[in-house]
C-alpha cells in the first residue's frame, strides 16, 4: 500500500498494491480515504487504512470485523482476545492472500489513518466504496 497525496491530512490517495482486498478492491486501484477522529466512528464492515507496528513504513487497507469488546480466535486456535476499548480486529476479504489481524494482532485506534470511502480508478468502477 503505497500513500500518494495528502489534502490537509484529512483525505489521502492510496494506491491499492495487492490482492488481499479481492473481489472488491484489486491491485492498481486508487481510492480515497477519509481520516476519522474518534473510534467510534468506526463500523463492522468498513474498510480501513492503517499502519503497523510490526511494519510503521507500510500502510494496509482492510476490513473491520471486530469491533472494541469483541472476542477471537487467532488462527484457528483455542487460544482467545478479546479486542481493548482502542482495538480492532482485521480481515482481508481475500482469506489466503491477507496480512491482517490473524499474524498483525489487533489494529489500534491510533494506527488508524481512516476509512476508505471512494475508488477513483479504474474509472469504469469509478464510485462510493461499501
Amino acid at each position: 500500500m503505497t500513500k500518494w497525496l495528502s489534502f490537509k491530512n484529512r483525505l489521502k490517495l492510496f494506491n491499492i498494491d495487492g490482492h488481499s482486498m479481492l473481489p472488491v478492491l484489486e491491485k492498481g486501484d486508487l481510492v480515497l480515504a477519509k481520516s476519522l477522529l474518534y473510534s467510534s466512528s468506526f463500523r463492522r464492515g468498513d474498510i480501513i487504512v492503517f499502519t503497523s507496528i510490526m511494519y510503521p513504513n507500510s500502510f494496509f487497507v482492510k476490513r473491520i470485523i471486530g469491533l472494541p469488546g469483541d472476542t477471537f480466535k487467532i488462527n484457528n486456535s483455542s487460544d482467545k482476545i478479546t479486542m481493548n476499548s482502542d482495538e480492532f480486529f482485521v480481515h482481508g476479504d481475500n482469506n489466503l492472500d491477507s496480512l491482517d489481524s490473524n499474524k498483525l494482532g489487533p489494529i489500534k485506534t491510533d494506527e488508524i489513518f481512516g476509512k476508505v470511502v471512494f475508488r477513483l480508478w479504474p474509472l469504469n468502477k469509478i464510485g462510493i466504496i461499501n
